[in-house]
């Protein structure tokens, strides 16, 4: 499924955003176009913590909020740590936000970017084969970590307004091109 290349807020996104404004910790979970959520079955063992997915509602998982499309960059001012497929788009949203990103990952591409968030410190790539218990543990270590040190530096050198505006008018261009 591809979704909207610019969402327009409504009021389900009202009510994610409340959500998340109500709490102190805040985990956003994506899986990309993969549409796998059983990768996500962890998050259901986080305690203390409010948890969104970027998914349909998974059946029999204790996930307060999901929806399909949700307003990402309006969301990430208040979470703690995504948990994502390791997409760029993903790992680009989260380090403008100054997010830690826990990456799980389907494909090459995407495991060489969760390589990348892993030597640059900005986040984990939890490779095939880690248990259950081992990315629980790793989502509460990062919980502590929003913004501080060397990924502060990298939410001020990302302009994720600019990069819209340019797609946008990139986008109108080749669309009015076409007709």
């Amino acid at each position: 499924m591809i979704g909207p290349l610019y969402h327009g807020s409504d009021a389900s996104d009202r009510e994610t955003l409340s959500f998340a404004e109500q709490s102190d910790r805040v985990v956003l979970a994506t899986v990309g176009s993969s549409g796998d959520v059983t990768r996500l079955a962890f998050l259901t063992r986080l305690e203390g913590c409010r948890i969104i997915v970027a998914s349909a509602s998974p059946p029999g998982y204790r996930v307060v909020v999901c929806s399909i499309v949700l307003p990402i960059d309006s969301l990430l001012p208040h979470v703690d740590v995504l948990v994502s497929h390791g997409g760029n788009g993903s790992i680009l949203q989260a380090l403008a936000h100054g997010v830690r990103s826990v990456c799980l990952t389907s494909m090459f591409e995407q495991e060489w970017n969760a390589r990348r968030v892993d030597v640059l410190g900005v986040g984990t790539w939890l490779e095939p084969g880690n248990t259950d218990d081992q990315a629980v543990a790793c989502v509460r270590e990062w919980m502590d970590g929003k913004g501080e040190g060397r990924l502060g530096e990298w939410s001020e050198r990302i302009d994720v307004d600019q990069t819209k505006r340019n797609f946008r008018k990139l986008f109108e261009e080749w669309t009015a091109a076409r007709r």
